[in-house]
């Protein structure tokens, strides 16, 4: 027999308390009025300095704009607890100027940033933009280690700094960067996109193919890292391995514009004339063209001679 101890009978689930009530689900705090004052104000702030900006000639003129701004956001959002939403304002004023042809005048602006406690992650990592756009390399490594402190470096910012390497030959600092990424766990498409990239302006295609193939098994292989690999094979005239990483990015439905394009342009570059003007075609049956890829076309009619039909 079964001991009775064995199987026991469940207990009855106590009664529900009369007085016990579900507790409900918490809202996200809004902001104050006060607060949303505030943000309007900047907005309006930035939307003058901006109309203004493009009326601006000299880079002195651009300095006062930017230091009359400078003085309003801080009139309008001073206090600690605002700090945050100045960060953005200020990120957002250094873009406006960086994109009007003044990364100098921008970069300054985001250091004052950075000297003034009012720095986030974008204001970091703007920073190391501006600094490699005026090709300072040193200056993008220094405020790099200060967002890597942080915890503020990110893929993005893994990457431009990979593709500075690159343009100055270094790919064994490019190398290191992207080890040092991927032991911080940053090392995502981008990155990997990066790194193919700069092995394969150096007609290294075993290493660009390896790194491709560490993105796939790491889940991290994008449009952008088959565009790199595949550019990479033309330049090396081996177009087997072309074709191959693009019907594997076709698969995937990783093939954009840019993908379409190195293909054109790899065959291209051997005279595959033929097979330049099919690529191209199925670009154009599956809405994949852009600008570059008429231009991949016209320079593989103009390499063969074929000036007429370009």
């Amino acid at each position: 027999p079964v001991h009775p101890l064995a199987h026991p009978t469940p207990s009855p689930e106590p009664a529900a308390s009369p007085t016990h009530r579900p507790r409900p689900p918490q809202r996200r705090q809004q902001p104050s009025r006060a607060a949303l004052a505030k943000r309007q104000a900047a907005l309006t702030a930035l939307d003058e300095f901006r109309q203004s900006l493009q009326q601006a000639t000299s880079a002195p003129e651009v300095e006062r704009l930017v230091a009359s701004l400078q003085e309003r956001l801080v009139r309008i959002q001073g206090r600690p607890d605002d700090r945050p939403y100045l960060s953005r304002s200020l990120s957002q004023a250094a873009a406006a100027v960086r994109r009007s042809g003044w990364p100098a005048v921008a970069l300054a602006l985001l250091h004052w940033a950075i000297a003034n406690d009012a720095a986030d992650r974008y204001i970091l990592n703007d920073a190391i933009q501006c600094d490699l756009a005026l090709a300072n390399l040193p200056g993008a490594l220094q405020t790099l280690d200060k967002a890597r402190a942080l915890s503020w470096a990110n893929d993005g910012t893994y990457a431009a700094v990979i593709a500075a390497f690159s343009r100055s030959h270094d790919l064994r600092r490019a190398e290191a960067l992207f080890e040092q990424a991927q032991m911080e766990g940053q090392a995502r498409s981008f990155c990997f996109a990066s790194i193919i990239d700069a092995f394969g302006k150096a007609r290294d295609l075993r290493k660009a193919q390896e790194f491709l193939e560490a993105a796939s098994r790491q889940g991290f292989a994008s449009s952008v890292c088959y565009t790199a690999v595949i550019d990479a094979c033309g330049k090396c005239g081996d177009l087997v391995g072309a074709r191959r990483h693009f019907e594997t990015a076709r698969a995937n439905g990783l093939a954009g514009p840019s993908t379409y394009t190195a293909l054109i342009d790899a065959f291209g570059r051997t005279g595959d004339i033929a097979n330049a003007e099919r690529c191209f075609n199925e670009a154009r049956a599956v809405r994949r063209l852009s600008n570059f890829s008429y231009g991949a076309l016209l320079s593989a009619f103009s390499r063969a001679g074929q000036l007429r039909r370009a």
